[in-house]
C-alpha cells in the first residue's frame, strides 16, 4: 500500500482518501501484532522515511510506526480538503458535502495533533508539529 502511495498518480481523490485510511488502518492492525521501533526487542530494520510538504529537501526517516501513522494524517487532511473544493458550492447539497469534507480534514489534523504527533517525536524541522496541526486543524472548521 505504501508504494501506491507513494508513486505519483492521477487517481480520483475518494480513492486517494480510501487508499490513506486502508493504510492507516493497517499500521495500526500491525502496530499491535509487531512493534517497530528502533528498541532491539522490537522489529528495528524497517526505517520510514517522509519528506516536508513544504521544504521538499528536509526529510524525516524513523524506525517509528508512529512517524507512518502520523504522516498518513498530515497526507489525509489536505486530501479531505481537496475533495471539499470539488463540490457545487450553489446548492444546498454541495455546501453540505464540502463543509463535511472541510470538517473531515480538521478531523484528520486534530487526530494528528491530539494523538499520532505526540508519539513521532518530530523534528522541528518537519511540517508534522503543533504549529502546523493547530493551524490547519482550525483553518479547515473555519472554511466549513
Amino acid at each position: 500500500m505504501r508504494s501506491d502511495l507513494e508513486r505519483a498518480t492521477v487517481d480520483p481523490l475518494p480513492a486517494r482518501r480510501d487508499l490513506l485510511q486502508r493504510y492507516y488502518k493497517a499500521l495500526c492492525a500491525v502496530e499491535s501484532r509487531f512493534p517497530i521501533s528502533p528498541n532491539k526487542d522490537h522489529i528495528n530494520s524497517v526505517t520510514f522515511t517522509w519528506y516536508d510538504a513544504f521544504k521538499n529537501k528536509q526529510k524525516a526517516s524513523q524506525q517509528n510506526v508512529h512517524l507512518e501513522k502520523a504522516a498518513v494524517l498530515f497526507n489525509l487532511g489536505p486530501v479531505h480538503s481537496h475533495i471539499g473544493l470539488t463540490f457545487d458550492w450553489s446548492s444546498i447539497e454541495g455546501g453540505h458535502q464540502a463543509s463535511h469534507s472541510f470538517i473531515a480534514s480538521a478531523g484528520a489534523f486534530a487526530f494528528l495533533r491530539d494523538t499520532a504527533s505526540t508519539k513521532a517525536s518530530m523534528e522541528s524541522s518537519t511540517t508534522v508539529g503543533l504549529y502546523y496541526e493547530e493551524a490547519l486543524a482550525a483553518l479547515n472548521v473555519a472554511t466549513s
